[in-house]
């Protein structure tokens, strides 16, 4: 009753009322999203929907309050909404575990809420929230926390930046294959090389991985046991061996070694085999904080091993599994895995503790930062209910901004001062989703077919769901013609959706997909009510600047990236006046010394392709 009576000081009887009547929908009920239910139903809020994929793991019981031991397991959002009706048995509490990126939780969802607060804590499913949430025409509010920094941002369509106008820190970096392959130097490259493994020894397939070539099949005469000691032996001793061989790449650093483990009369294999006894009788306990010495790390790596091909054999979808920093068997094998390269390679090695915080990008959540982030997100929920109810006449502009009580929260939870807000901004003219802007999209077509294009680039990178892409191009006969290609979905039966993926493994530059350099792509994402423009250039991108064969921008010139230094071959010396041979349909130019394809259709103006709709 005191906290309603406050909330009715504060904020006026009508805005108490707008906060009893309205529906909010909470996308994730992990730490903000404890902190946030549990204030929004103290806030006098009745109606609530919650969505979270995740079930609760044991390290979750330390800052999210909500979750007990006894509830190891269970889904996060479903257990979340009846705790906090312990708060206020009238709050209408409901908890999906779910994906927000499932068919079901379309526009239509969305628009039967009056606002949605984000407590996510991935990249990908921000992006689709900010996305359907324009499309619907509602107001957010979106979170996010580092430790003991945190944000706190109130999103207003046409009004705000959306959250993606500006461009997001990358904090998972990319290494060269080279690197990562054969001339590891740090313990990062190992830490990577063995998520790599363990995604190609139990995951499933995946072109893209830079070291598929060490893939290792298990023959059918096999036992999991023989299996892990064949991997063991390909892994640590005849591929070190090969890299070895190379003698020109070890003439500046140092010779890796290699672990013989095969050779029954090495110390090292008995002591194994004694961990090996003391594992399978459950006598062993590992250390996860401590270094593990070599046979540790090798008996622990063929022990996971035999574990992880039985859980495969089990697994559902396939038998496919996939890495989880907070599965112990997936975290060991990933750990041991390292250390073992990282002894091979003269690496100073890790704990299993500091190896988790690697793989896993961890910064330790404090519980501090997410309680001031969700009492700020409540704060924002109501600013932004009040400026619905009270639409002004007054012009949507920078200036009416500075007037508005919603604010970017900046929170500190470490020194004196733990918030600094500062005034909402105006959309920028360069976003591609709320501005419509044209994006460039530069890549070597050499490390691409029409599949990683779309699950790298499109789907990945910049976050769409079901690409349908429409490319402008001119025929033989110099006509604007458009070819339209349906990536394949959820929604397709079987026929259609093996009829779409037998494009995948098409060049970009084949004819059924005709993806050239300088064409204009128009991206319409059904699902996620995006259309998007996207112009493609071709460049032979130099590995070691640009890692993974593409960078996405808003503007485009040559000098941006790093180009392959062209060899001279023996034709070039004979006649060094001979021209490269023109691409069909496209013309070349010259560029501060670089080839540039450029496609026909530089300087014309672009004309808009028809609908979905009228295509179909």
């Amino acid at each position: 009753i005191f906290s309603q009576m406050a909330l009715a000081a504060t904020f006026g009887a009508d805005t108490l009322e707008t906060i009893r009547t309205c529906r909010v929908l909470v996308v994730g009920a992990g730490g903000i999203g404890c902190e946030l239910l549990k204030n929004l139903v103290c806030s006098g809020f009745k109606n609530i929907v919650t969505i979270d994929l995740d079930t609760i793991e044991v390290s979750n019981l330390n800052r999210q309050f909500l979750f007990r031991k006894c509830h190891v397991g269970q889904s996060k959002a479903e257990t979340a909404a009846k705790a906090v009706t312990a708060f206020d048995s009238s709050a209408n509490v409901v908890g999906h575990c779910n994906n927000i990126k499932a068919g079901e939780y379309n526009d239509a969802f969305f628009q039967s809420f009056d606002i949605v607060l984000n407590a996510l804590d991935n990249t990908e499913a921000r992006r689709h929230v900010n996305r359907m949430c324009l499309a619907s025409k509602l107001s957010f509010v979106e979170s996010g926390t580092q430790g003991f920094l945190g944000q706190v941002i109130p999103i207003v369509p046409k009004l705000t930046q959306c959250w993606e106008c500006t461009p997001k820190q990358n904090n998972q970096r990319t290494y060269p294959v080279c690197t990562i392959r054969a001339t590891p130097d740090k313990p990062v490259h190992c830490i990577v090389w063995a998520k790599l493994m363990f995604a190609l020894l139990f995951g499933a397939k995946d072109d893209s991985n830079m070291i598929k070539d060490l893939k290792v099949e298990k023959k059918d005469t096999e036992s999991n046991e023989q299996f892990a000691k064949h991997t063991f032996v390909h892994l640590f001793e005849t591929d070190i061996l090969h890299q070895c061989s190379m003698e020109d790449k070890w003439k500046n650093r140092q010779k890796p070694i290699v672990i013989a483990y095969h050779d029954s009369d090495a110390a090292l294999h008995s002591n194994v085999g004694d961990l090996m006894t003391q594992l399978s009788q459950q006598r062993y306990v590992v250390r996860k904080r401590d270094v593990l010495r070599l046979e540790e790390n090798v008996a622990l790596f063929l022990h996971t091993f035999e574990q992880l091909c039985a859980r495969k054999e089990k697994a559902e979808c396939g038998g496919e599994l996939v890495f989880d920093k907070d599965d112990d068997m997936c975290m060991r094998f990933v750990a041991c895995a390292a250390n073992l390269r990282m002894h091979c390679y003269g690496i100073s090695q890790k704990s299993e503790f500091d190896i988790k915080g690697i793989a896993g990008n961890i910064i330790h959540a404090i519980a501090t930062t997410n309680a001031i982030v969700a009492g700020a997100m409540v704060v924002q929920c109501i600013h932004i209910l009040q400026r619905k109810c009270n639409e002004q006449s007054a012009a949507d502009t920078a200036a009416a901004l500075k007037d508005e009580q919603g604010k970017v929260c900046w929170v500190q939870s470490k020194g004196p001062r733990w918030l600094y807000p500062q005034n909402l901004e105006t959309p920028l003219s360069s976003c591609f989703i709320c501005q419509k802007s044209t994006i460039h999209v530069t890549l070597n077509p050499q490390l691409f077919t029409f599949g990683t294009f779309l699950t790298r680039i499109l789907c990945k990178h910049l976050g769409f769901k079901t690409p349908d892409i429409v490319i402008e191009f001119n025929d033989a006969d110099n006509q604007r013609v458009h070819n339209y290609i349906e990536a394949a979905t959820e929604y397709d039966d079987d026929e259609e959706k093996a009829e779409k993926e037998a494009l995948y493994e098409h060049a970009l530059d084949h004819a059924a997909i005709k993806i050239l350099d300088g064409v204009q792509l128009d991206i319409q994402d059904e699902d996620q009510k995006v259309e998007v423009q996207i112009k493609v250039h071709y460049l032979e991108l130099a590995e070691e600047k640009h890692p993974n064969g593409y960078e996405v921008s808003n503007e485009w010139s040559v000098q941006r990236f790093t180009v392959k230094e062209k060899q001279p071959t023996s034709d070039d010396q004979a006649d060094d006046t001979q021209q490269p041979l023109p691409v069909i349909g496209q013309k070349r130019k010259q560029m501060h010394g670089v080839d540039v394809n450029v496609g026909v259709d530089d300087v014309e103006d672009h004309k808009s392709p028809p609908t979905k709709k009228q295509r179909r």
